[in-house]
């Protein structure tokens, strides 16, 4: 298990965690309330050691419950894996939404198409692009951009330090100009967009909807277009209508 897998699987117990004692306290405001809800939640928290030194026997004495759910988890990328490969076609002038909990196969599409291709590709994310060049071993030969999305963001003299800058999450604005100043300069170009998530926190869903299809607008014929996004962090009618912007939309969740 890689670093990467490592901190997915930390996530998902942490998620996994906080759904279930939201989903307590929720239980309990709706029963009780003053000095016995008090009474209640302390009386949760109080147990909370002894459940995790319960689960921690439990694993001790069946160690395999760790390896079957490992095993599982690597046919699953395997199958994704071959997917991506055989079964999807990323080479079409079309916008691809692929949804999935973490940024992997659009990610992999993306490359997948700039390396095959020989086009000049530019990354829209969350994560630093340092970080990106690092985990994806991603040769820097002129061929990538990066547009890091961080609220210290700024306009594109905020350097970082790979090649590219950052942009707030709130200046779609600003993020659209930049993104056609790319596309100005070649005929074909490959973005790659995570974060809408993100974005959502200082937009609107509407106006991430319109900057959805303004690029949609901007790639289609003459570029390809790929955005990951967790469908699980976003709300179900915004998902439906960001899916109506797309030629493809794959489902890896």
């Amino acid at each position: 298990m890689d670093k990467e897998e490592k901190i997915e699987l930390f996530l998902k117990g942490y998620e996994e965690g906080l759904n279930e004692a939201w989903s307590d306290i929720k239980n309990l405001v709706g029963r009780y309330e003053g000095w016995e809800l008090k009474t209640r939640v302390e009386s949760k928290i109080g147990t909370l050691y002894q459940e995790v030194e319960s689960k921690r026997i439990d694993l001790e004495d069946n160690p395999e419950m760790l390896r079957v759910e490992e095993e599982e988890k690597t046919e699953e990328e395997k199958t994704e894996e071959e997917e991506s490969e055989k079964g999807y076609d990323w080479e079409k002038h079309d916008s691809h939404l692929v949804l999935e909990s973490s940024p992997k196969a659009g990610l992999n599409g993306f490359l997948t198409i700039v390396k095959d291709l020989e086009l000049q590709g530019l990354f829209i994310t969350r994560r630093s692009p340092a970080k990106l060049v690092e985990q994806y071993d991603i040769d820097e030969d002129g061929r990538y951009r990066y547009i890091w999305l961080s609220k210290e963001g700024g306009g594109s003299n905020s350097n970082v330090d790979i090649k590219g800058s950052s942009n707030s999450p709130s200046d779609l604005s600003n993020l659209s100009a930049r993104m056609g100043e790319f596309m100005k300069e070649e005929d074909d170009v490959v973005l790659y967009l995570s974060g809408i998530s993100y974005m959502l926190n200082f937009n609107k869903p509407e106006q991430v909807l319109h900057f959805m299809g303004w690029i949609k607008d901007k790639t289609q014929g003459r570029s390809h277009l790929v955005v990951s996004v967790n469908g699980a962090a976003v709300d179900e009618d915004f998902l439906e209508k960001l899916k109506g912007e797309f030629d493809n939309v794959l489902d890896r969740q």
